[in-house]
């Protein structure tokens, strides 16, 4: 279904009691606390939160990314017991969090008489909270009993919220002195709140201090009135009677402008499917155009959307959630922004329109080999061309493709299919494409190019007959021709007849040579330079021509060949008289040495047909002033 897996690590066995350190500021990891159903991590944050609230690790949901939706999952300290109500038990933590619309935080507790946790925060933690921020929870009610704390979590989905990260939990009670400034403050339309500060533990009396002063009724008091106009930080100084000394800080906002009355839709989506490109707002005309996917259910889509700060909108009756409430896009919807002042309202109009993707070819192959590398495709022309070795049998290749989702392909009225029709590629290719919707066509050419060969073979080589006595014998292997003409013949002014490799050409020293035509010495060995199709790779052939002495004794009387034609195996029969200091090989039609022959003690050789082709050969029989041949013909 997709999942990515389980991973284990550090497994140990510990002993002992779990223990809950005072504070917990994770700094030595997870320690004795634990995690329900996953979720929760320790270490430095890198989303979210831009540094932890003290040291350098905290707990968070996801360190590195937004959580994921369908979670509910507990962080659980170890057991303590609750101090006695008269020492003013009470947890305080610092956290970070930014939950999405359906999303939450709770503070729960679980005794060690029960199998139940219970909700003890008065409500639940949601919204965001922009900074690190104490939060403060009484536990007297819990004294003397034996629990564990759990922040717990639930993502429902659809909000889009970045997570929750804890940091420095405390177990506060009155051994020693604690100071709590109290929750942060937002002040709404320049009006007034009494700071809910909180000091326990320590030495009655206690010396307070607010600084700044300013902006509130009487800085000497533990809960003063604030009415300040702007947002300010405020520290509160504590002292008890035997100096111990102590602050904390408290954030108090101040929305002190007049209620807007703006009333726009500043961004609106779908997301990508379905979406296609960019939604076009016109601020001026109030409406909004999108396209979606060809295909896409418009009666059933929740968009997503920014509205201006503190407006709401609605579709008929139907107040609008961003992400989270559908509605059909079938016609022209109309929004009704209200601004944050109530009064003021916008209709915005919105279209939906289904697309069609331009019918392409995304890739193109036919697999390697005979491919060379990557097809090239040019979108904006609508070409493709992709290179295949040389020697490539253009006339019938199989083209593996991919085109816009749904999209068909057409070849001269024949349908494709992708890794299965054939098409002669020798000279371009035209494909019509045509998209999802039937209507749409767009038209592609396919040229395929054949790379040039590296290929430095000499295939035949021969003179005219007279003087050339047989066939030659051209060695694949050392690049050697050998050649047998007839006594007297004038070496020093041949023209051969040969066959290259395709598109090779040869030279001889310098001198091009043009086969039935260019004559050159062949008193010596001659050295053939034979150079590729592709101009760079080059190939020395030696050709040698050999005077037969004794052309009256070369032939070999008397030669049994049987069955001649054959489809199995042949015998040759050769006269004892011959056998001493002879070879015998097979050539094929154009002069290539196909086989040696072993000469047995039973003085017959046994051929056999094995991988050699259907066709004309020629058995090769030389010896000292010996040279015979003999056709065999291999059905």
């Amino acid at each position: 279904g997709g999942d990515i897996g389980w991973y284990i690590d550090d497994v140990m066995v510990s002993t002992g009691p779990r223990i809950l350190l005072n504070p917990e500021s994770f700094e030595s990891g997870l320690g004795d606390w634990s995690v329900s159903k996953g979720t929760w991590e320790i270490g430095t944050p890198t989303y979210g939160p831009s540094s932890t609230y003290s040291g350098h690790y905290c707990a968070g949901t996801q360190l590195n990314e937004t959580y994921h939706d369908g979670v509910n999952s507990r962080l659980v300290s170890p057991p303590f017991v609750v101090p006695s109500s008269s020492m003013n038990p009470a947890l305080r933590f610092w956290h970070w969090f930014d939950f999405g619309s359906r999303d939450f935080g709770e503070i729960q507790i679980l005794k060690d008489t029960s199998s139940n946790w219970e909700t003890i925060s008065t409500q639940s933690i949601t919204s965001e909270s922009v900074s690190w921020t104490p939060y403060y929870l009484p536990l007297a009610s819990y004294a003397g009993e034996r629990v564990q704390l759990a922040f717990y979590f639930e993502s429902i989905g659809g909000g889009g919220g970045i997570g929750w990260y804890i940091d420095d939990v405390r177990i506060l009670d009155d051994s020693e002195l604690n100071v709590y400034a109290g929750p942060d403050i937002t002040l709404e339309a320049c009006g007034s709140s009494i700071i809910n500060a909180v000091v326990s533990g320590g030495t009655e009396p206690y010396t307070i201090e607010w600084l700044p002063s300013q902006w509130l009724d009487n800085p000497t008091s533990l809960n003063p009135l604030a009415s300040s106009p702007d947002t300010t930080t405020y520290t509160l100084f504590v002292t008890d009677a035997n100096g111990c000394f102590l602050t904390d800080k408290i954030v108090v906002s101040a929305h002190c402008s007049e209620p807007s009355s703006e009333a726009d839709i500043i961004s609106f989506g779908f997301g990508r499917p379905p979406q296609v490109g960019d939604a076009i707002i016109d601020d001026e005309n109030h409406t909004i155009h999108l396209k979606v996917k060809y295909g896409t259910d418009v009666s059933s889509l929740a968009a997503t959307f920014v509205i201006s700060e503190g407006a709401t909108t609605t579709v008929g009756d139907e107040v609008q959630s961003s992400g989270y409430t559908l509605n059909n896009f079938t016609n022209p919807l109309t929004y009704i922004v209200t601004a944050e002042d109530g009064i003021t309202t916008q209709e915005w109009v919105v279209t939906v329109e289904e697309t069609v993707e331009s019918p392409e070819i995304l890739a193109y192959s036919f697999g390697i080999p005979p491919q060379t590398g990557d097809a090239i495709i040019n979108q904006d022309a609508h070409m493709v061309t992709i290179e295949v070795e040389a020697g490539t049998d253009l006339s019938n290749l199989v083209a593996i493709y991919t085109l816009t989702e749904g999209a068909e392909a057409i070849v001269d009225g024949i349908a494709q299919i992708s890794g299965i029709t054939a098409n002669d590629f020798t000279n371009p290719v035209l494909y019509e494409i045509t998209a999802i919707d039937g209507i749409t066509t767009q038209q592609w050419t396919v040229t395929t190019f054949v790379a040039s060969s590296d290929a430095t073979d000499i295939l035949t080589f021969s003179f005219s007959s007279p003087p050339q006595i047989g066939n030659s014998r051209i060695n694949l292997n050392d690049h050697i021709v050998n050649v047998s003409v007839e006594p007297g013949t004038d070496l020093t002014s041949l023209i051969a007849s040969y066959m290259l490799s395709s598109g090779a050409t040869a030279k001889v020293g310098e001198i091009v040579q043009v086969s039935g035509i260019t004559s050159n010495d062949f008193s010596l060995p001659v050295t053939y330079s034979v150079i590729a199709q592709d101009g760079i790779t080059s190939q020395d052939w030696t050709v040698n021509l050999e005077v037969v002495t004794n052309i009256e004794n070369s032939a070999i009387k008397d030669i049994r060949i049987y069955p001649n034609p054959f489809n199995d195996r042949a015998i040759i029969e050769i006269p004892a008289d011959y056998f001493s200091n002879l070879s015998v090989s097979l050539i094929n039609n154009v002069g290539i040495k196909v086989r040696d022959l072993e000469i047995p003690f039973t003085k017959k050789i046994v051929l056999k047909k094995g991988n050699l082709n259907e066709g004309v050969y020629f058995l090769v029989i030389e010896g000292q002033n010996i040279l015979d041949y003999r056709m065999i013909l291999i059905e």
